[in-house]
């Protein structure tokens, strides 16, 4: 079954998700370009923009992902993203740099997150986050995250915090 199809109304007025489209691309782009964003990242290179297009392409057109865009008072401000396999989903976000800091993360988080599980599209979803990343790690918990284990992403220390529907 595509996720995407499936896809709700998730939030309110001030703060919903929407299906990513092709038109979203160049935005995400110039978001994980941001230079918080790349030393948050697991991969810190900038990130060529025909690479980019290719692997947003792929993002919309794989029906084990879900790519959202966050709205808040009708503008786009972030994204949130889940890769799933084997009802576990592995989750990504970014916020504009104006709206980082502000509790929007750890609303959004939550949000997405209960809806893929409560949805039976995940049983469990991952955030792995670098142990120096505190405000990733404050916003995960406050959406109701809990610490698994330590694990290594691409050479480097993560933290693997999970949410299942005991959370939801």
């Amino acid at each position: 079954m595509e996720i995407a199809s499936m896809l709700p109304n998730i939030g309110n007025e001030e703060i919903h998700l929407r299906q990513a489209t092709r038109q979203d691309c160049q935005m995400v782009w110039e978001w994980a370009n941001d230079p918080a964003i790349r030393q948050s990242s697991f991969s810190s290179e900038p990130i060529p923009w025909e690479t980019h297009q290719a692997w947003f392409d792929s993002m919309l057109t794989d029906s084990n992902c879900l790519f959202l865009i966050i709205i808040e008072n009708g503008q786009p401000v972030g994204q949130v993203r889940f890769k799933i396999k084997d009802l576990q989903a592995i989750i990504s976000v970014s916020l504009d740099q104006a709206k980082r800091g502000m509790g929007l993360g750890s609303k959004v988080i939550g949000m997405a997150s209960r809806y893929l599980v409560q949805s039976n599209h995940s049983g469990v979803v991952h955030a792995y986050i670098k142990p120096e990343n505190l405000a990733s790690v404050r916003s995960f918990i406050k959406a109701g995250f809990v610490f698994f284990q330590e694990t290594e992403i691409n050479d480097h220390l993560a933290l693997d915090y999970v949410f299942t529907l005991e959370q939801a």
